[in-house]
């Protein structure tokens, strides 16, 4: 026996677990909602018997979940798939900034950037004091180069 209104009954699971997942940690609930949703198309195009509908929802959402996770876990959590790896353009990139600790690669540093605290992280080392330029974010962290040495009395550091 079927229900009365199986599209509506999949959209409508679907959508509650989409809802659910913004709830849970593991990001594993939105392939289900999508298999659900892939049953409501399937459901909506060929008159499937319920056990077909089942097989439909888990096939299409393990599928889902096991294509296309890794891909879209760093989407949902601030950074696309293709730039995940590399460092990202923001509002500062070519803006200047101060040294506060010095970086010392691979170890980082500290800038402080529009009266803020930024770790920051440098291909060439750069002493304290020396003004850098912002190249780039990697989330929290700064990418910068030096600009211009430390001097002190005429002296350069």
């Amino acid at each position: 026996m079927n229900p009365p209104y199986p599209i509506l009954l999949w959209f409508v699971t679907g959508a509650v677990l989409f809802f659910l997942e913004l709830f849970a940690p593991a990001f594993v609930l939105f392939f289900f909602g999508v298999g659900a949703w892939v049953t409501a198309i399937a459901v909506w195009l060929l008159p499937l018997a319920l056990a077909w509908q089942l097989a439909v929802f888990l096939v299409s959402s393990l599928l889902s979940l096991f294509l296309l996770r890794r891909a879209l876990r760093g989407v949902f959590r601030g950074k696309t798939a293709h730039d995940a790896a590399t460092t990202t353009l923001c509002p500062a990139t070519g803006a200047l900034a101060e040294v506060l600790v010095a970086i010392e690669p691979p170890l980082e540093g500290q800038i402080k950037f529009q009266g803020s605290f930024w770790r920051a992280q440098s291909d060439t080392p750069v002493a304290q004091g020396a003004t850098v330029r912002i190249i780039g974010r990697d989330g929290l962290l700064m990418r910068v180069e030096a600009i211009s040495p430390v001097t002190f009395n005429g002296v350069e550091k």
